[in-house]
Order: structure tokens, then sequence, then C-alpha cells
């Protein structure tokens, strides 16, 4: 009976020692999760300050949309008889700093655009390839301008509003 007694209590023990291993491993594990993420939060100065270079590149490469706010009037030589063009042009500029040096040099652009399409060929005005290379011709015109006073192209894109021959 004693020999039974003993064994209870070795028994018993065992359990009480079994919890507190098992208290101990979880204790552990807890421990080193803590460090691990402290340790993983060290590294979060490089993801913050690669979230801000991500954030810095997202605002350079945002579109604005800079319109002209007066439309451009042209006169167009054509055989019976002259004709007027309407544009209204839009400028798409990427980033704020461009934005602002479009703005900024906004007679200058539109200086650049009629001397470019002071000589325009009515026939041209007719076709829809007319219109495209019309545009181009003015895109380019404006990016060499911008290169020649801010060493960079600026604007990106013109885009019509507005176009009417009369």
């Amino acid at each position: 009976m004693a020999e039974e007694a003993e064994l209870k209590s070795i028994s018993g023990g065992g359990k009480k020692k079994l919890f507190i291993v098992v208290g101990a491993v979880a204790l552990l594990l807890v421990v080193g999760l803590v460090v691990f993420f402290m340790m993983g939060s060290g590294g979060g100065e490089d993801s913050e300050s690669l979230l801000e270079a991500q954030q810095k590149l997202m605002e350079a490469n945002k579109i604005y949309y800079v319109t002209i706010p007066s439309p451009i009037v042209l006169k167009v030589q054509s055989k019976p008889k002259p004709h007027i063009m309407q544009l209204k042009l839009v400028l798409m500029v990427r980033g704020d700093e461009n934005r602002q040096l479009a703005e900024h040099h906004l007679p200058a652009i539109l200086g650049a655009i009629t001397d470019e399409l002071f000589e325009l060929d009515f026939a041209m005005l007719q076709t829809e390839q007319g219109k495209i290379d019309i545009k181009e011709r003015a895109q380019r015109s404006v990016q060499a301008r911008m290169k020649q006073l801010e060493n960079k192209p600026v604007v990106e894109k013109i885009l019509y509003d507005g176009f009417i021959v009369q």
C-alpha cells in the first residue's frame, strides 16, 4: 500500500513537472517571438525609408494637366479664302515640379506653339492624320523650348481640348 501511495505521488509530481516544462517552453517561445519581432522592427527604418522613396517616386510620376487658359487662334491660308483655326490645348506633365514649371513658362510655351503652327496648310487640317501631325509638331516645339529654358522637356504630351476650323 505504501508503494502505491509512493507511485501516486511520483506520477502526480510528473504531471506537475510536465506542466512546468510545457509552460517554460511556451514562455521561451513567446520571448523568442517578441525578440524576433523587435529585431524585425529594427529593420522597419529601412522599410520606412523604402516607403518614403516609393511615395516620392509616385509623386514624381503623378500626372497633372495644365490647361492653357485662352484658346490659340491662328489664320490658316487656303486658296479660295483664309480660314481661322481655334485650338484649346491641355499640357500633360508628370510631377508637381514640372506642373509649376509649365505654369511659370506658359507664355514661352504659347510662343513655341504659335511659332510652329504659324504656317499651316488648310489641307492638312482636313485629315485626322494631319491633326495628329499638328499636335506632334507642337509637342516637339514645346519640348525643345523647355529644354532651352529648364534643361528638360517638362511637357510630356499636348492634348486637344477643342479644335475648330472655320
